[in-house]
Order: C-alpha cells, then structure tokens, then sequence
C-alpha cells in the first residue's frame, strides 16, 4: 500500500464545502480538517484517499498537490488516526472487572 502526501494549495470560494469533503473522507475532527483546508497542514494518505480527495476537493474548487511520502513527517498521518480511533472505541481495559468486583463486595 503506498502513501501519498496531499496538500491544499488554494482553498477555492467555499472553504466550507472543501472542510465537509476532507473530513468526510478522511474521517478527521473539524479543526484537523480545517488546517488541512487552510493549507497549514499536510496529509498521508493511501492512493485511494488521495484520488478521492483529489476529485471530491476538485468539485469545490480547490487545488491539492500530491507527492509521494517521503522521510519528512506530515502533520497528519489518517491512517494512524483511524487506527487510534478504532483501538479508542469502548472502555479501559479491566472496566467491567473492576464494577463486577464492587457488586460482588471485592
């Protein structure tokens, strides 16, 4: 799976529509996204999210630019976000142990 850098390099008219589009295929909160829309930050994305925001982006006016992921750190790897939320998802570990332990007087 190859990684692709994508940064916005002009926003277009409706910066609102160029945020909705980015996190609606990153999956990124609304301040990330808004960076990445402002052109403050950059994304690692796989090939299929790069085309995909290349396309949606384009639709609402704005301009990405790709290159291929290199040594220098992005501001926000998606794949590692999607990751930490999935692994996020649901209570500590120990959670429910630790309740049952309270009912049964331990």
């Amino acid at each position: 799976m190859s990684r692709i850098n994508v940064k916005v390099t002009d926003r277009g008219e409706n910066a609102i529509l160029a945020i909705k589009v980015a996190r609606e295929i990153t999956g990124l909160g609304l301040k990330e996204a808004k960076d990445f829309v402002d052109g403050t930050s950059t994304l690692t994305v796989t090939e299929s999210d790069a085309e995909a925001l290349t396309k949606g982006l384009g639709e609402v006016g704005a301009k990405v630019t790709l290159a291929e992921k290199s040594t220098s750190e992005s501001n926000y790897d998606v794949l590692s976000v999607r990751s930490k939320q999935q692994n996020d998802i649901g209570p500590p570990r120990g959670f429910f142990q630790k309740i049952a332990g309270l009912f049964q007087g331990k």
